[in-house]
């Protein structure tokens, strides 16, 4: 007896797979918030840090400049990354959509950075 795919079989084993495929993405994507952002800092800080060398040796800016501006905008980067973890990791223990988690830690990163532009940068030199 040939067994036939039904629409209502297709979309439960479509359900099942996304279900599935869900839990998975949410479990690979648990990342530490406070580690994530550790990582970003030391990352964003060794690129700025190289960036900020070459614009000293050229003098564009100062040492003092280059320093505050690695160190500013590394944890800046660090502190948003990890907001953003801490929400996505907070929203993915309730939520069955895998998409959700990842936007709402995309909003809350973005928005902590905006608040760190604005409250550390000061408000001229933000955006």
């Amino acid at each position: 007896m040939a067994t036939t795919a039904t629409s209502r079989n297709t979309a439960t084993l479509a359900a099942y797979t996304l279900g599935r495929s869900a839990g998975v993405a949410r479990n690979v994507t648990r990342v530490s918030s406070v580690a994530g952002g550790a990582a970003v800092t030391a990352l964003s800080g060794v690129v700025l840090g190289l960036v900020n060398a070459r614009k000293w040796k050229r003098g564009k800016i100062t040492g003092g400049q280059a320093i505050r501006h690695t160190a500013r905008e590394s944890v800046g980067m660090g502190v948003a990354t990890g907001a953003g973890l801490a929400a996505a990791n907070l929203v993915g223990v309730v939520s069955t959509v895998a998409m959700v988690p990842f936007l709402v830690g995309a909003i809350a990163a973005t928005a902590t950075q905006t608040a760190w532009n604005h409250t550390v940068k000061g408000k001229k030199h933000a955006g």
